[in-house]
């Protein structure tokens, strides 16, 4: 295991260490979200820190779906899994994007992100019912617009930069 692996254990064991105290000296209820809120938070803290920029996705995607299991067990998100999962994919989808902020010469990793956001928000509107199964149809049968959108952009930006 490389030197940088062993720091990023060590400030792992660390952060869990600290966390499985706390809960015994505060008597804590546990939560495993709260484990995944704590690695990713360690892991994002590192990355900023150090640099590195590697533990960006993991401890974004960690931190965020942490923070969405503790709400759910604590009661405050109580309404059933089947209408709140698309907050996966937005969270996926956002985790993306704060690694494309921290590496943004890898513009690529946008496209992932944008697609699992606007999947995930859908669905979600859907199973709120603010949309329903017909509006999605019209949209997803008219996505391909959003194609000749990001082209014309992307061929308008290339016009308005100086050249070289």
């Amino acid at each position: 295991m490389p030197k940088t692996g062993h720091k990023k254990m060590g400030w792992i064991l660390i952060a869990l260490g600290i966390f499985f105290v706390l809960q015994y000296v505060l008597d804590w209820d546990f939560y495993w979200a709260t484990v995944m809120i704590v690695v990713g938070g360690v892991l994002l803290v590192y990355a900023i820190v150090s640099g590195t920029q590697g533990g960006v996705f993991p401890g974004t995607l960690l931190f965020l779906l942490g923070l969405f299991l503790l709400l759910r067990e604590t009661g405050v998100l109580d309404d059933p899994m089947e209408d709140q999962w698309p907050l996966i994919l937005i969270i996926l989808g956002f985790s993306f994007v704060i690694t494309f902020l921290f590496r943004p010469q890898e513009w690529g990793i946008l496209i992932p992100g944008g697609i699992l956001m606007v999947i995930g928000l859908l669905f979600f509107l859907r199973n709120y019912r603010y949309i329903s199964w017909h509006t999605m149809h019209d949209i997803l049968r008219w996505w391909p617009l959003i194609l000749v959108a990001v082209g014309a952009w992307m061929l308008l930006r290339l016009k308005h930069e100086p050249r070289e």
